[in-house]
């Protein structure tokens, strides 16, 4: 089989595995772990994602697209030329395939136990292979306007574009991923060619695979569907409106109404020392866990003390969530009075800034946060997610641990005091409807 055979393989002998990364003839990145399941995940990205509506296209003049572009051409690639759809060729290997549009990447996952051969090659095939015609965009408008619907219902949907406008006012964070009825109304296919021929190509995606199957199994199957690139890949440049400039103030309290029975909150923090290098967001994400762990999770202290003091409901979520160039904290929950949700937030945060970080804590945290990375090599799937989530930040998937042997409690704290600044912080809330008018 004619593969690189500049393959690199990347060992770890603390957890007995390895993976194998290459670039395919055509321009495809592929990474490749080897594991002995019955399951065989496999996931094809394209850096291609909601905020991309500004671009240049091969030296044509910037142009502004719909909102909801990525996200309808995900939708357009599961047409067959037939006018059926993937999912039938999938369902008939007893393969499970799924896709979904974020605001960085679109990405399309296939899963399965038998056939794995066929199923990987129909990934492929169809992502590199698309038919759009008038009739199939036209049929595809009604579905997403309707799922678009089901997004504006959703108060919680509603809940975390307001947290989001308030820490990056000019980001698509701040808009749905579908678009709106209205801009998916003016999507034609030579829209959806243009912004595939744009992205959608070897250089702008990669491949990740884990499962039982040999490298030369993959590349044998690359060889099949994916041609060894003949021109240059594209040359686009993508449009910036500043939406990440640290000197865009923070807007502290947004709030909305919206179908809830009582009040829904969301606190965020945004982090404007978000680092630049992968190995520098990734010492910094670990921080943010280990606080995240001890001060918000359900063992931690907030948590705890919302509880006994009545203030909150079981219905609880935080986590630090990352972007390319930005990144932000959230903890929301569901809550009769968020004023006082975040007053205690407030003061917890400013109690353990006095306190500093016991040793015995930071053991603790680091364990759990070892023991979360560890269990992410129990089925192919997590394997698969984790791969994606490191090639996307530019790391290695084992750097995290080689990063966790490493911390320190002086690191924790150094990241703790730039982080949740209250002037970087913003309470949004949303409130039971009345008369269905904004307050």
């Amino acid at each position: 089989m004619d593969f690189d055979i500049n393959a690199a393989t990347f060992h770890c002998e603390r957890l007995r595995e390895h993976y194998v990364r290459f670039v395919h003839q055509s321009g495809l990145p592929v990474l490749l772990f080897p594991k002995q399941m019955h399951t065989v995940s496999a996931m094809m990205v394209v850096r291609y994602g909601a905020q991309d509506v500004r671009f240049s296209f091969d030296g044509r003049r910037y142009c502004r697209y719909p909102a909801g572009v990525a996200h309808y051409l995900e939708h357009q690639l599961f047409t067959r030329e037939d006018g059926g759809t993937v999912d039938e060729d999938f369902s008939a290997l007893g393969a499970d395939v799924n896709a979904w549009t974020d605001y960085e990447n679109t990405v399309y996952t296939v899963n399965t136990t038998d056939h794995a051969e066929q199923a990987l090659e129909a990934l492929l095939r169809f992502v590199t292979h698309p038919t759009f015609t008038e009739g199939s965009v036209q049929k595809e408008r009604g579905i997403i306007a309707q799922e678009i619907r089901m997004v504006e219902d959703d108060p919680w949907e509603k809940l975390h574009r307001r947290a989001m406008s308030a820490l990056y006012p000019h980001h698509s964070v701040t808009r749905s991923i579908c678009g709106t009825e209205r801009s998916v109304s003016c999507i034609t296919p030579e829209m959806l060619y243009t912004c595939y021929r744009a992205f959608y190509h070897p250089g702008n995606m990669f491949l990740v695979v884990c499962g039982d199957i040999e490298l030369s199994q993959l590349c044998g199957i690359l060889d099949r569907v994916i041609k060894k690139a003949d021109i240059a890949p594209p040359c686009v440049f993508r449009g910036s409106d500043g939406s990440y400039d640290k000197r865009i103030p923070v807007t502290h309290r947004t709030t909305g109404r919206g179908n809830v029975s009582k009040p829904i909150f969301e606190i965020v923090w945004r982090d404007d020392a978000y680092p630049s290098d992968a190995k520098g967001r990734v010492t910094k994400t670990l921080c943010m866990d280990v606080l995240s762990e001890l001060l918000f999770s359900r063992a931690g202290v907030l948590y705890n003390r919302l509880i006994e003091a009545g203030l909150i409901t079981p219905m609880y979520a935080y986590g630090y969530a990352t972007m390319m160039r930005g990144a932000y904290h959230s903890i929301s929950g569901e809550s009769d009075d968020p004023e006082a949700v975040y007053a205690l937030y407030k003061s917890t945060i400013e109690e353990f800034r006095r306190s500093g970080l016991a040793s015995e804590d930071f053991e603790r945290n680091r364990r759990v946060a070892y023991a979360g990375f560890v269990s992410d090599f129990d089925g192919t799937e997590e394997i698969a997610e984790l791969m994606v989530d490191t090639e996307s930040d530019g790391c290695g998937v084992f750097d995290r641990l080689a990063a966790l042997d490493a911390l320190t409690p002086n690191m924790v704290m150094n990241t703790f005091s730039s982080a949740f600044d209250e002037k970087h912080t913003a309470l949004a809330v949303i409130y039971p409807n009345e008369n269905d008018k904004e307050i």
